[in-house]
C-alpha cells in the first residue's frame, strides 16, 4: 500500500503529477492527514494548479498537523510565490521554531527578506552552520 512518504518521494523527484495523483488517492482514505494534504497542495500547484487554493489547503494542513515544520515551510514558499512576503517570513520562522535545523526554511527566509542586523535567528543559523548541523540541501 503506498504511503504519503511515497507521494513526497515523487515530489522530490519532480514527478508532481504522480505525487498529486497519489496524494489525492491517499486523501480519499485519510482526509484529515496534514502531510498528505500538504503534498497534494504542493504537487498540484507545481503542475499549474491555483496558488490561492494551494495556500488554503496548506493552511488547513497546518491546522491538522501544527507541529510539522515542513508543512509550514511549504506554506511559506507558496505565500512568497504570490508576494505575501511578511506572511511567508512568519511561516518560515514558525517552521524554524519547530525544527531549528530546517535548512529549507532558513534559505526561504533569507530569500523573502533582508537582514540588516545580526538577530538571534541569524546567530542561531550561523551556529548551526558552523557546527555542521545544517543540511546542505
Amino acid at each position: 500500500m503506498p504511503t504519503v512518504a511515497d507521494a513526497w518521494a515523487l515530489c522530490g523527484r519532480g514527478d508532481f503529477r504522480g505525487a498529486a495523483d497519489l496524494s489525492r488517492q491517499l486523501l480519499s482514505l485519510t482526509p484529515d492527514d496534514g502531510s498528505t494534504l500538504a503534498c497534494f497542495a504542493v504537487s498540484r500547484w507545481q503542475v499549474g494548479g491555483d496558488a490561492k487554493q494551494a495556500i488554503k489547503e496548506l493552511r488547513r494542513a497546518v491546522e491538522l498537523a501544527p507541529e510539522d515544520a515542513s508543512i509550514r515551510h511549504n506554506l511559506a514558499m507558496l505565500l512568497a510565490s504570490v508576494g505575501q512576503l511578511e506572511a511567508a517570513r512568519q511561516s518560515y520562522a514558525a517552521a524554524i521554531a519547530l525544527k531549528p535545523d530546517d535548512t529549507q526554511a532558513f534559505y526561504g527566509l533569507t530569500q523573502s527578506g533582508k537582514f540588516v542586523e545580526e538577530t538571534d535567528l541569524v546567530r542561531q543559523m550561523m551556529a548551526l552552520y558552523a557546527g555542521g548541523e545544517l543540511n546542505q540541501r
